[in-house]
């Protein structure tokens, strides 16, 4: 159909539509959501890329994953280095690039990647939804998309289908390291405008 917007009826009729539209969109968002939830509620694996160290396999309808042994041997010595010799991700960065291991993405191991799979709840056997949220914010009006930590509450953490590559103690010695040594963000904007 075509609308005249000049006409006030049709214009009408035409917001109306869209308003529909729109509510129809945010209800089939909030099936999908529920869907997700159910899914890693039951223990599958919903992300696109598996966590290194995995390969992401279909069992019937649900996704799970399964170990890639030459990478999971990676994996536990990432968390052998941090547990048992105390080296900081930048070491175990560098011992790996000596070793000649692909990194998973790209040619050379870097700190941050060490850092991801030293917090990876996938390796002890769990999945993870929504630790992470994508939200558009305005900063220097300019619109940025940011990836904002959700409050522990809304995390849902259950037992994954996956095989664990790591001992529930070994995870647990990590994560107390890794509480002992935050991250620090070296960032030197500017805070008072007038400065």
């Amino acid at each position: 159909m075509t609308y005249n917007l000049e006409n006030k009826m049709e214009r009408k009729f035409f917001q109306d539509e869209l308003l529909r539209g729109r509510d129809y969109l945010e209800y089939v968002k909030e099936i999908l959501l529920r869907g997700r939830i159910a899914a890693v509620k039951r223990g599958c694996y919903i992300g696109n890329y598996a966590p290194y160290g995995y390969k992401k396999i279909k069992i019937g309808k649900d996704h799970t994953l399964e170990i890639v042994e030459e990478e999971a041997e990676v994996v536990r010595l990432i968390f052998d280095l941090y547990t048992k010799e105390d080296l900081p991700p930048y070491s175990i960065a560098q011992r790996i690039n000596k070793m000649g291991v692909k990194a998973p993405l790209g040619e050379k191991w870097v700190k941050s990647t060490v850092r991801g799979i030293l917090r990876n709840e996938h390796y002890v056997g769990n999945v993870v939804f929504n630790r992470f949220k994508t939200t558009v914010v305005i900063e220097r009006g300019e619109k940025v998309v940011k990836r904002l930590m959700q409050p522990e509450d809304e995390v849902i953490v259950a037992p994954g289908k996956q095989p664990a590559i790591i001992s529930k103690e070994t995870w647990e010695a990590a994560q107390k390291l890794v509480a002992r040594h935050p991250r620090v963000k070296h960032t030197y904007d500017l805070k008072n405008p007038y400065s």
